[in-house]
C-alpha cells in the first residue's frame, strides 16, 4: 500500500518512527529532562505540562495510524463484500403462445446471499481488553439476504416489422423493510451497554416494494 512507504520512511518529519521519537523527547521534558530535539526548559512547569500533552497527542496519532495500516494489511485478500460469500439466483418465466393468454408472460425471481461480514473481533492486550487490531480469523457474521420479485408482460404485433411490449416488474414483492445490519464495532466507552461490548453501528435501508412499468418497441 502507498501509505506504507510514508509510514515507514525515515525522512525528516515523516514516518511513524520519527514521530515516535518526538513523543519520546517530549516525555523527557515532561519528566524534567533536557531534550536534544526541542528547545524547552524542563524547569518550567508550563513547558513540562505542554510537553506532556503534546507527547500524548503524538503518541495517540502514531498508534492510530499504525493500527489502521496494520488492519488494512490484514484485510488484503479477505472478502469484505456486504452480501456474503455465497449467492444463489433464480428466475422462472412462463410464456403463453396460444389461447386467450397468447402474448402474455409471467414470471418470478429471487436472490439469496449468505450472511455478510459486519466486522471482526479484535486481539486483546495483556489485560484482556481489545487492542484495536482486528483478528481476520474471527469475523462477526450478520444475516443472510433475500430478495423476491415478479414480472408480468404482454407483447403484441403492431405491424409486420414492429412488436410492442408492456412489462411490469415488482421488486421486493413481500415488501420487506427491516434495515439490514452491515457494520458492528466495539463500544469502547460503554455508551450503549457494557464497556468493549460489540455493538451494531451501521444499517442499510431496504427499498420498499417497487413497481417498474416499461414499454418497448421491437423492430
Amino acid at each position: 500500500m502507498e501509505s506504507g512507504g510514508y509510514l515507514t520512511t525515515k525522512a525528516k518529519y515523516e514516518g511513524l518512527e520519527t514521530w515516535s521519537n518526538f513523543a519520546t523527547e517530549l516525555n523527557k521534558v515532561a519528566a524534567g529532562q533536557r531534550s536534544t530535539y526541542f528547545d524547552l526548559d524542563p524547569a518550567s512547569a508550563a513547558a513540562r505540562t505542554q510537553a506532556a500533552a503534546d507527547a500524548r497527542s503524538i503518541a495517540n496519532n502514531v498508534t492510530t495510524q499504525s493500527t489502521r495500516y496494520d488492519n488494512a494489511m490484514a484485510l488484503q485478500g479477505i472478502t469484505t463484500a456486504r452480501n456474503g460469500k455465497y449467492a444463489i439466483n433464480g428466475l422462472v418465466t412462463r410464456v403463453f403462445h396460444d389461447g386467450r393468454l397468447k402474448g402474455w408472460s409471467a414470471g418470478g425471481n429471487f436472490r439469496w446471499r449468505s450472511a455478510n461480514t459486519i466486522g471482526y473481533e479484535q486481539f486483546t492486550d495483556s489485560s484482556g481488553l481489545p487492542n484495536n487490531v482486528i483478528n481476520v480469523s474471527k469475523p462477526i457474521q450478520g444475516d443472510d439476504y433475500w430478495d423476491v420479485g415478479t414480472m408480468l408482460s404482454y407483447k403484441r404485433r403492431l405491424s409486420k416489422f414492429v412488436d410492442l411490449k408492456f412489462q411490469l416488474n415488482i421488486q421486493n414483492l413481500p415488501n420487506w423493510q427491516t434495515p439490514r445490519l452491515v457494520s458492528a464495532g466495539y463500544d469502547n466507552l460503554g455508551v450503549k451497554g457494557a464497556v468493549n461490548a460489540i455493538m451494531p453501528t451501521l444499517w442499510e435501508l431496504r427499498r420498499p416494494r417497487n413497481f417498474v412499468l416499461s414499454t418497448a418497441f421491437d423492430f
